[in-house]
């Protein structure tokens, strides 16, 4: 564990839209040699001696986006010059809005590349929900999974909380079938696809997400390739999501679904994940940090989704596409544990 004066001349930079949790955490660390509570922009100890611990705040970012934040580059460079005697001043980048600006632009490319993709169905399929019906069907998995899963044991993949987010899609997704299945009077659910159609568009799309915008993250953001432990989880993974994402897609498309249907499903997806947090503060904390996260994604395979939906007329390619984005996001980014 991290002591007074071990390891080393230690910084602590968080993001300003950090947990406060975190930021508590940081605060206990540094205080340790403030001899009362730390504050943040306040270098204690000796950096001479190898003693120095400052706790520094990076503006408008959050977990993410504190390794690209201009604060956090200057002191980062700052400390690296204090702690091996420099006075380096090198070049402190903004890359923060220009990635942002890459990446608008590649999600909006993916929206003429859907065109190239084959119709799946000569009429667009789905549900077809009202509000009246939609509502309901929408909000039961919402209150009913976390407690489902609240003590259930969810531990079953190396992979921090990975295990319980891919368990969370599971369960939602299988409540949401059974939310339309009563709906449509015990019907089945699915009208049968065309098979050749939708698995060509389905694993086109799936390559999309991954030329398009898994190798530039891989590139310019965060490791992104699926290497070692991690490979074998995005199949198992994909499971989990592919639940998630068929139910829901089926669930918000069709002639006649309700508008706004499918921001209304992810309000309560992401409603249903704190309900989680909140009854297993202590285990699940770690969704509340990436919750932002969450929150793009959804946003991009929403908006993805609409495009492929558009073109293909069948729900389902995009819900299979986005499944294989999520996992293969969830298996390469989350912390591997024992």
């Amino acid at each position: 564990g991290v002591t007074r004066d071990q390891p080393k001349n230690l910084i602590i930079i968080d993001g300003a839209w950090e947990s406060q949790r975190l930021i508590e955490a940081g605060v206990r660390v540094v205080s340790q040699a403030a001899g009362g509570t730390a504050q943040a922009g306040v270098t204690y100890g000796d950096i001479a001696r190898g003693t120095g611990r400052r706790l520094a705040i990076a503006r408008g970012v959050e977990h993410i986006g504190v390794l690209y934040s201009r604060d956090a580059m200057t002191e980062t460079l700052n400390w690296v010059n204090a702690a091996f005697g420099r006075s380096e001043s090198g070049y402190i980048d903004a890359r923060g809005p220009w990635l942002a600006l890459l990446f608008a632009g590649l999600i909006a490319l993916m929206r003429p590349l859907a065109q190239f993709l084959p119709q799946v169905s000569p009429v667009p399929l789905g549900a077809s929900l009202p509000w009246r019906r939609l509502a309901p069907i929408a909000i039961a998995p919402a209150l009913l999974t976390p407690l489902i899963l609240w003590k259930a044991p969810t531990d079953f993949l190396p992979i921090l909380l990975g295990d319980y987010l891919v368990a969370h899609l599971a369960v939602y997704g299988v409540l949401i079938f059974a939310g339309l299945w009563l709906a449509q009077g015990g019907l089945p659910v699915f009208r049968p696809p065309r098979w050749k159609p939708l698995l060509i568009a389905a694993v086109a799309l799936a390559a999309m997400y991954t030329l398009v915008l898994g190798l530039p993250l891989d590139a310019y953001v965060i490791s992104y390739q699926p290497t070692g432990v991690r490979a074998p989880l995005v199949p198992i993974m994909f499971i989990g999501c592919a639940l998630y994402f068929l139910a829901d897609e089926w669930m918000t498309r069709g002639p006649g679904a309700a508008r706004g249907g499918y921001v209304f499903s992810k309000f309560c997806f992401i409603a249903s994940l704190a309900i989680a947090v909140a009854l297993n503060p202590r285990r699940l904390f770690f969704l509340v940090i990436i919750a932002i996260v969450i929150v793009i994604l959804l946003t991009v395979y929403g908006l993805v989704g609409r495009w492929v939906y558009a073109r293909t007329r069948d729900p389902r390619v995009g819900a299979l596409g986005a499944a294989f984005g999520l996992a293969w996001a969830l298996a390469v980014t989350f912390p591997i544990v024992d």
